[in-house]
Order: C-alpha cells, then sequence, then structure tokens
C-alpha cells in the first residue's frame, strides 16, 4: 500500500514512458499512474473523500532541476480535473457573491 498526501490506494502503479535526461536542466519524464482508490484523499481545502472503490488512470509528468550532482528542485504535474472526474466528481457553479 502506498501513502501519498493522505490518501491511501491498492494496487498503485507509476509507469515511466517517456525519460528526457541526457540534456540540459530540467530533466523530464513522463508517466501513468494507475490503482483503486481505496481509503480517504485529502482535497486542498482539507476536507477527504472516503474510498470510492474506482480504479484511476492518469497521465502525469515531472521535471527536475539539478546542480552539482543534487536534485534543487522536483515538480510534479497532472490533471486534477481528469483524477477527480475518475472519483465520480465534477465541476461545480461558484456563486459570485
Amino acid at each position: 500500500m502506498a501513502r501519498r498526501r493522505g490518501s491511501r490506494v491498492r494496487h498503485f502503479r507509476a509507469t515511466a514512458w517517456f525519460e528526457l535526461g541526457d540534456c540540459e536542466n530540467p530533466a523530464v519524464t513522463e508517466w501513468t499512474y494507475t490503482g483503486t482508490h481505496k481509503g480517504p484523499f485529502l482535497l486542498p481545502d482539507g476536507r477527504e473523500i472516503e474510498g470510492t472503490g474506482r480504479h484511476i488512470t492518469l497521465r502525469a509528468t515531472c521535471s527536475t532541476f539539478v546542480t552539482n550532482g543534487r536534485i534543487v528542485t522536483h515538480r510534479e504535474y497532472f490533471d486534477q480535473l481528469e483524477l477527480y472526474s475518475q472519483l465520480g466528481f465534477g465541476l461545480t457553479k461558484i456563486e459570485q457573491g
């Protein structure tokens, strides 16, 4: 079982399918996350989504900057709306006021 930001997933896998590391900074990797949502998932506002049992497949990428043989920054990017949609959630209208 893997933990990430307060969530629990089973059968979680990250499969790298593109790596660009033999160039000047940044090194770039793209991969696909797959897993089943089994436990609480922490939202940015502090609320939690309980396990839905839904299977997810999500493409992601990261860029890593290295100085003197050490990682100085590492940033990961993925489409949050794609993830939330696969968990059964979507956009809601925000009331202006």
